[in-house]
C-alpha cells in the first residue's frame, strides 16, 4: 500500500481531519439493485428531496408501522425516518 504522504510533508493533526470524517457531504448512496425500480418510492423520494430534511434522518425501515410523525418519507413497505 502507498504511503499517502511523502517522507518530506508533515503528517495532519487529527484533530485537523476529525471535523472533515464526521461531515455528511451529500445524500447520495449507491449500491447494485438493477431491476428493482419502483415507481411510488421513486415519486415519494424526489418529492421528500425537494422539500428537504434529509439530514435529519437516522434510520431505515423496512416496515409500515412505523408512525408518520417519525417519517421523512414513506412507501409501500419503508420509510426513512427520525430517531
Amino acid at each position: 500500500m502507498a504511503c499517502a504522504y511523502s517522507t518530506s510533508e508533515t503528517v495532519p493533526d487529527m484533530r485537523q481531519i476529525q471535523p472533515l470524517i464526521d461531515t455528511k457531504v451529500s445524500p447520495v448512496v449507491i449500491f447494485a439493485c438493477a431491476g428493482n425500480r419502483d415507481p411510488v418510492s421513486e415519486a415519494a423520494l424526489a418529492a421528500a428531496f425537494d422539500k428537504g430534511g434529509w439530514q435529519k434522518i437516522t434510520r431505515l425501515y423496512r416496515s409500515d408501522d412505523i408512525p408518520p410523525e417519525r417519517c421523512w418519507v414513506r412507501a409501500p413497505g419503508w420509510c426513512l425516518a427520525y430517531s
